[in-house]
């Protein structure tokens, strides 16, 4: 293999990589600059012509490219326009408000962000539907013919048949009955067309095609891969197996040996040089990352096993599972970095499933030609009713195993950092194995001890003692993080759209000893649900009507008084409540944490006169803005009896906050006002009486201030 090409491939992917975070960020913070989310934008409908080059059924939404090259993704279609536009033709003209605001998701690390999404997979923009003119009424093209076959498997009166074919060719995994108890067990990948399923597509093919010459049986394989490949639109996985069957094919007329990782290698690169965002994508690191470990360090690991259990290797089965379990612990690493978690009970079930549907994946392959050409013959659908049998057989299997998802979060977790060490050893022992040379053997050490030491540097960053407060981005809402020596609050939970429960288990928090609830609005209570289902909550303070909304969901949660003193080693939290019946907003609690001389304020909605009727500091170091910079939150005496340090605004678009007004009036006081709609999350560490601040967007991370 040229080492040549090896050191092309990594510089390569390391530039890319940092050049397109660095344009994501830039056009993150360029369009929020340009369109402040205060900003009322006016609507402009207008017709655009082009094509869609993609339909997604589960979710009814279309891939749509404009004449003049633009990729835009169109969401919110009603359902009886998406069964009209998959009967007519696929180029036409779509009617969208083109000054619809993009790229608003919210921001917060270790987090999905659907914006970098759409970004990674090159999309210009996403727009709401209005409307789509056909060019012509009848369809036509390879999109055409994929629309009459998902059309006619969803009238296939085979339920369990139906379901599976439309989950594994055309990516409706929710249509699944059992689709639950696969997400539980973390085997929905099963149902998802991917590399795996190219792979036991080819084999089945050059099996298949009994042709002397393996070179032709080869090129024929590859052929009906890419006619399978354009008939289901695979992804990123999908294109890298048919670019390998495609580079085995010349191989084999050019007389060449295949080395793997050299193939894998050079089709990296095409993909990276035609779809260069790819690499953001989680799917594009486990694809690759997978394959390495298949097709490279699982040889290298057989060889190592095969002097210790030469007859335990030769049994099939006992070596499949050793083989797997080889593949999962060198997966770890990745699946930590991309996922945050690592499901040990999917592990088990992946390799009791894996074999059974490797089994029928070519049954229900041939199956999908066969009924795509001839979908209504005697035949087909006789054989149908017979695989809609076994599938019904093993759904109910699957639906009744008495697994349950165990699930380990975080690095934090002694848990995942043994799983570390367990990588760690293997892939040193294989190493050692490997190379003969005691410089070799060093430096493949070292390279492992750096790998570890990355991967755990969170953990240990856990142990700092300093108080935290994070102003998680919920978009239009609040929720607050509070963490200091062991100690966890969280001040409200965003709506349970803002799935704040996601940020606190990728960031570590399992546990929450007091849950403050501001008042009962949807965009403060809507995540509480999720959060008090899935981790455990010593405590909440609220007031009446949030209690009954508690206990009405069945929530075992301990009720504080409205009103009190939380005192923890240094730590003050000083919790009361307004009251008012013509405002509900107005109906709700205000915390005050004070450590030494810092102090915060946590407000909620409450108006700025009501802010006048609680006990606070003179000078208050960091206030959460009331009501999202509404002009109701913002009094002018409160302003003028306190000096306000730092501030922060919880918004986004949606109501057109904060208030000019009240941007201003801050701004005369000397404050410093941050928003998470321009800096997405924003975290105040406080140490050694100094404040500093880190926004997950824009250049302020740098910013002291002392108390």
């Amino acid at each position: 293999m040229s080492r040549k090409l090896v050191w092309l491939h990594h510089v390569l992917w390391i530039l890319l990589w940092f050049l397109l975070q660095n344009q994501y960020g830039q056009m993150i913070e360029d369009s929020r600059t340009a369109y402040p989310s205060n900003l009322q934008r006016d609507v402009a409908i207008k017709a655009v012509h082009g094509q869609i080059t993609r339909y997604d059924y589960a979710k009814e939404t279309i891939q749509f490219k404009t004449d003049g090259g633009e990729h835009w993704l169109i969401v919110k279609i009603p359902a009886s326009d998406f069964e009209k536009m998959m009967c007519t033709d696929n180029e036409g003209t779509v009617t969208i408000d083109i000054n619809e605001a993009q790229w608003t998701a919210t921001k917060n690390p270790n987090v999905f962000d659907y914006d970098r999404y759409l970004y990674a997979n090159h999309f210009e923009g996403r727009y709401t539907y209005e409307a789509f003119i056909p060019d012509t009424q009848k369809a036509h093209g390879v999109l055409g013919f994929r629309n009459r076959v998902y059309i006619a498997l969803h009238n296939l009166e085979l339920p369990q048949l139906s379901s599976i074919l439309t989950a594994l060719f055309f990516g409706e995994a929710t249509a699944l009955s059992t689709y639950e108890t696969y997400r539980a067990l973390g085997v929905l990948h099963l149902f998802t067309i991917s590399g795996l399923h190219f792979g036991v597509l080819y084999i089945m093919f050059n099996r298949l095609f009994c042709i002397g010459d393996i070179r032709i049986r080869r090129l024929l394989t590859a052929i009906v891969m890419l006619l399978f490949y354009l008939l289901i639109g695979g992804g990123v996985a999908s294109l890298r197996a048919l670019l390998m069957a495609g580079y085995t094919v010349v191989a084999g007329f050019v007389k060449r040996p295949v080395d793997r990782l050299n193939m894998m290698i050079f089709i990296n690169m095409i993909i990276m040089l035609l779809m260069p965002r790819v690499i953001l994508t989680a799917a594009y690191a486990l694809s690759f990352y997978a394959y390495i470990g298949v097709a490279y360090i699982l040889p290298k690991f057989n060889r190592f096993m095969s002097p210790y259990a030469e007859k335990m290797v030769k049994n099939k089965v006992v070596n499949f599972f050793i083989q797997y379990i080889a593949v999962q612990i060198y997966l770890i690493p990745i699946t930590l970095y991309v996922f945050q978690t690592f499901n040990l009970y999917s592990f088990i079930a992946n390799a009791l499933l894996i074999p059974v549907y490797g089994f029928l994946m070519p049954i229900l392959t041939a199956y999908f030609f066969m009924f795509a050409a001839f979908p209504n013959t005697a035949i087909v659908l006789w054989i149908g009713k017979m695989l809609n049998a076994v599938l019904g057989f093993m759904e109910a299997i699957v639906a009744h195993l008495p697994i349950k998802t165990v699930t380990f979060y975080g690095i934090q977790s002694i848990d995942i950092f043994c799983l570390l060490m367990l990588f760690f050893i293997f892939t040193a022992v294989t190493a050692l194995k490997q190379y003969r040379h005691h410089r070799n053997r060093v430096l493949y050490l070292l390279i492992q001890i750096l790998l570890l030491a990355s991967l755990t540097a969170e953990w240990h960053h856990r142990l700092d003692d300093s108080l935290k407060i994070t102003t998680i981005d919920v978009g239009h809402g609040d929720s607050s993080l509070i963490e200091y020596k062991g100690l966890t609050v969280l001040v409200d939970s965003g709506t349970a759209y803002a799935n704040v429960y996601t940020y606190l288990l990728s960031n570590h928090i399992s546990h929450i000893d007091y849950l403050v609830i501001s008042h009962r609005h949807d965009d403060h209570i809507g995540g509480v649900a999720m959060i008090a289902k899935n981790l455990k909550i010593d405590a909440v303070i609220c007031l009446s009507d949030v209690q009954d909304m508690i206990e009405s969901e069945g929530m075992l949660c301990r009720i504080l008084p409205s009103s009190g003193k939380i005192v923890y080693k240094d730590l003050t939290l000083t919790y009361d409540y307004a009251l008012s019946s013509s405002d509900p907003n107005n109906n709700g609690t205000l915390m005050l944490l004070t450590q030494g001389d810092f102090n915060a304020v946590f407000t909620g909605d409450l108006s700025g006169n009501t802010l006048n009727q609680f006990d606070l500091p003179n000078d208050i170091d960091l206030l959460k803005v009331p009501h999202h910079g509404s002009a109701t939150g913002y009094d002018k005496s409160f302003f003028e009896n306190h000096h306000i340090d730092v501030a922060v605004v919880s918004q986004n678009r949606r109501y057109n906050m904060p208030s000019s007004e009240v941007i201003e009036a801050y701004q005369r006081g000397g404050t410093t006002l941050y928003s998470t709609y321009n800096d997405g999350n924003i975290q105040f560490t406080v140490s050694d009486h100094k404040m500093h601040i880190k926004t997950y967007l824009g250049n302020r991370d740098s910013r002291v201030f002392d108390d």
